[in-house]
């Protein structure tokens, strides 16, 4: 019985510990992508000040979501191989249809492909190499 008890604990004491690991190796092996921060094309959240929106969100009209970042927190001294217009990935993307009058942005589906990556978006205003780490999200509008 004692073994039985001994097998318990240890099985149990360690489950915790594979999982922690399975997790941060799943964050490893997400492709990281490194977005400017377009003064023109996002906007600071005005109740929550950890969320930054997107204009294109924001005027879609006949959406019930609304697509935004919310700032997980600030890394300094990082290093892009390359930094890219966020602008420029979204309205090319399949996600963002200006030919329609209604639902021209489609927020969940952008949301769910942004949270396959780690994302970092170019914090304005300060020394080169400071990014807001964010993750996608979206809201009932």
């Amino acid at each position: 019985m004692k073994i039985y008890i001994y097998l318990f604990v240890i099985f149990f004491l360690n489950t915790p510990l594979v999982f922690a690991q399975d997790t941060s190796k799943e964050e490893l092996d997400r492709d990281t992508l490194f977005f400017q921060y377009e003064k023109d094309y996002l906007k600071k959240g005005e109740h929550a000040k950890n969320e930054i929106y997107i204009l294109d969100a924001l005027k879609d009209q006949g959406s019930s979501e609304v697509f935004f970042f919310q700032i997980e927190n600030i890394l300094s001294n990082l290093e892009p191989k390359k930094t890219i217009s966020l602008k420029s990935f979204i309205q090319n993307s399949k996600f963002y249809r200006p030919d329609k009058k209604k639902n021209t942005f489609d927020d969940s589906g952008l949301s769910k492909q942004l949270n396959k990556f780690i994302i970092f978006l170019e914090k304005p205003d300060c020394e080169a190499g400071t990014f807001f780490k964010v993750h996608s999200r979206t809201v009932m509008d």
